[in-house]
């Protein structure tokens, strides 16, 4: 035993700190020590040793098992026929050097237009009511009638204030329900914005210093964004985009801050 946990200090020096508990352990096993796993994994927890981690992963999606849940009014269907028929909803993130920062879409299929959107630091339900207000605000619910609000089982989808918001609104809800929870092909045109959003802006200006920053960002992004099947701009004239912003320019945010630009590769002080 004594070989073992001062083989598995020398170990965990050699390997520069950054091997776990399986690897110390597979690497003793090719040096001939007689050991299991388990008493590896404890011996390490006694001495203080730990092997290098990931940054941590973001979910957004975490669905309320108690909540009542709509039915499936799209069945993977995103096609619309005019303007307010479906909406999708979904929320994504993005890392800044102050922390998450969470955005909420409301697309509309058939204009490809985010009709409503709201960024906070943190996944409370106020984050998605306030993007369904801005669509509704936005939008003239009694000229175009009343959409089908399609989202993922996200429990701020499902919880009973936004479900009520709906139906106040007179808009019929609809979750994903024919995959596994958590598929991603019952949301798969609010995905594809998501992925959008992150590769045109939150990866190929960042990283980013602060949340202010990428939220500026964000919403310069949304006036000048084109839809993916006409390519046309659709939440401003093109005539005035070209007029405040010209073309090939970097979005507001990063030039309010030229240090956070990628070029930099500066990093906040621990």
């Amino acid at each position: 035993m004594r070989a073992t946990r001062s083989r598995s200090v020398g170990c965990g020096r050699t390997t520069t700190g950054v091997y776990g508990a399986r690897r110390v352990y597979k690497q003793l096993r090719r040096e001939d020590y007689r050991v299991v796993r388990c008493t590896v994994e404890r011996l390490m927890v006694d001495m203080g040793i730990h092997g290098v981690q990931r940054g941590k992963k973001c979910y957004t999606t975490t669905p309320d098992l108690t909540a009542a849940r709509p039915p499936d009014l799209v069945k993977r269907q995103f096609v619309a026929e005019r303007p307010n028929q479906l909406w999708l909803a979904d929320i994504t993130y993005a890392s800044t050097w102050q922390g998450w920062l969470y955005v909420a879409f409301i697309l509309d299929v058939y204009s490809r237009m985010i009709v409503g959107w709201q960024l906070a630091d943190h996944l409370r339900t106020d984050l998605v009511v306030d993007a369904l207000e801005m669509a509704i605000w936005r939008r003239d619910l009694l000229t175009y009638g009343r959409p089908i609000h399609h989202s993922d089982a996200g429990c701020q989808y499902t919880s009973f204030r936004y479900t009520d918001r709906l139906d106040q609104a007179g808009i019929a809800a609809s979750i994903g329900t024919v995959g596994t929870v958590g598929d991603s092909y019952d949301n798969a045109m609010a995905e594809a914005l998501n992925g959008t959003y992150k590769s045109e802006l939150v990866k190929l200006w960042g990283p980013w210093r602060t949340r202010i920053q990428l939220e500026l960002a964000t919403i310069e992004w949304n006036s000048r964004r084109s839809s993916g099947s006409t390519g046309t701009t659709r939440c401003v004239s093109t005539a005035r985009s070209k007029m405040f912003h010209p073309p090939n320019t970097k979005p507001t945010g990063i030039r309010h801050d030229t240090a956070a630009c990628s070029s930099t590769r500066e990093r906040p002080e621990p």
